[in-house]
């Protein structure tokens, strides 16, 4: 997927390159994409919000004008009927699919309950750890004892 700046410059490469003030240098444009696609790296998503503490900088300022890029195409055709996994044997696949692209996961299948997790400080380590460990405790009915070390 693409990101506001990069839609900027190349409606700016399209501009210079027919000597045309319009946008995309007057020509018309298709655009064709996946939005669950993962965001662009190093810009701000088509369909993100503009973030205006970043606005008094020129890099800021391409963004904005790539995301009134974005806003003023007229026509979008969404399609939604599934043609590359389709057919009964790709059932399950399509639904998993389906699943990671709404970022609606089915928390209750069995591998979710042992997958590891990873975090990025003690805290949440060991707030997720304290949960865990009483779910398991009660899945399996047992009484959870708490043993604190001390150095």
């Amino acid at each position: 997927m693409i990101g506001c700046a990069f839609l900027y410059r190349i409606s700016q490469a399209l501009s210079d390159a027919k000597e045309c003030k319009e946008p995309f240098g007057g020509i018309n444009m298709i655009f064709a994409g996946d939005f669950a696609q993962l965001s662009p790296v190093g810009d701000s998503s088509l369909c993100s919000h503009v973030q205006t503490e970043r606005v008094s900088t020129t890099a800021g300022q391409n963004i904005v004008f790539g995301k009134l890029l974005w806003l003023s195409v007229k026509t979008v055709v969404l399609l939604s009927e599934i043609k590359r996994q389709e057919g009964t044997k790709n059932l399950r696949f399509v639904d998993l699919l389906s699943r990671l692209r709404a970022v609606y996961p089915d928390w209750s299948e069995a591998g979710w309950r042992n997958a590891p997790l990873i975090v990025c400080n003690n805290e949440t380590k060991d707030a997720l750890n304290s949960k865990m460990a009483a779910a398991f405790a009660k899945r399996s009915n047992q009484e959870l004892h708490w043993y604190i070390a001390e150095d």
